[in-house]
């Protein structure tokens, strides 16, 4: 796994996208990962991110 958190967001994304939700649930999605992007790095690879990085 060396997606990077970015590439890992659009990823999911589309996938949601292809799973026919609505448009404000990709919308809402999208900005959940611009905060987390924001806070971690959006080129963080995702590997690197851990539990206790982001609590339980």
């Amino acid at each position: 796994m060396n997606e990077t958190l970015h590439q890992a967001a659009q990823a999911y994304l589309e996938h949601l996208r292809t799973q026919g939700k609505k448009e404000r649930t990709l919308y809402t999605y999208g900005k959940d990962f611009e905060q987390i992007e924001a806070f971690f790095g959006a080129e963080r690879k995702l590997s690197s991110v851990l539990i206790p990085h982001v609590g339980k």
